[in-house]
């Protein structure tokens, strides 16, 4: 039997967890960043060696193949809903090897932006890549702007999130939600 870790709102959640973050981050001599393309075979062979709890984040460009995966097991009869655990996350901050034009990241700092609409933008964005109709868990990717000393600022910031996660908690859009 799987493990599972009892969550504050009882809720079971398998304590392992498979990363969808595919990409190159050590090898130098070649193109760093996210391979999302790997997702296409490592998904497949996971769900196959039993893996139901999957961990993905807007911000890895793998989520809709994972939702692709997931849709043909559920399809085939092979898996339901209620047999996998799917964790992602959101407000990940700008970086040099992300999907930052599409909206997969936020800048935290910028005061032109409603940061708890964009939240909305992106909760919405992981469950349309997805295909499903909601999440296990919700995370916040990274709490704040990278470099940011600004404490009070970071607080704010991470309580507006927090307030849209609640709201999306009690749409049933998300069954748990964390940092």
């Amino acid at each position: 039997m799987e493990q599972t870790l009892k969550l504050q709102n009882g809720l079971e959640m398998p304590v392992l967890g498979y990363g969808c973050s595919f990409g190159n981050w050590t090898d130098t001599s070649k193109w760093m960043g996210f391979e999302p393309e790997a997702a296409w075979s490592a998904i497949p062979a996971a769900l196959r060696a039993g893996v139901r709890h999957f961990d993905a984040a807007l911000f890895y460009d793998s989520q809709r193949v994972l939702g692709h995966c997931l849709g043909q097991a559920f399809q085939k009869g092979e898996l339901r809903r209620s047999d996998v655990w799917i964790t992602t996350k959101v407000g990940h901050p700008y970086a040099s090897h992300g999907s930052n034009a599409l909206g997969k990241s936020l800048d935290w700092t910028n005061p032109d932006i409603d940061i708890k609409q964009e939240v909305r933008k992106q909760i919405e964005l992981c469950l349309d890549e997805l295909m499903l109709g909601y999440v296990d868990l919700l995370l916040m990717h990274w709490p704040g702007k990278w470099e940011t000393k600004d404490e009070a600022l970071n607080r704010r910031l991470r309580k507006e999130v927090w307030e849209v996660f609640e709201e999306y908690y009690k749409l049933g859009k998300v069954r748990a939600v964390g940092v």
